[in-house]
């Protein structure tokens, strides 16, 4: 099945660096980046919205068409 759509995010290097240090267990150190993805489809529309801190990062908008099975 083909994917409806792909995502694919860039981010400013600093942003790499504002993210806490974690250690796992082996004393690596690790970052972990969270965002919010949201979807919305009215009309005919479909709608992604990325969220970094409660901030809109990024928006994707695409028509998509209904296919009788």
């Amino acid at each position: 099945m083909k994917p409806l759509c792909t995502l694919n995010m860039t981010f400013e290097p600093a942003v790499f660096f504002d993210l806490p240090v974690k250690i796992n267990d082996k004393g690596e150190e690790w970052r972990q980046l969270d965002y919010v993805l949201e979807m919305q489809v009215s009309s005919g529309e479909l709608c992604w919205t990325v969220k970094h801190k409660n901030i809109k990062a990024g928006i994707i908008k695409t028509v998509v068409g209904y296919e009788g099975i």
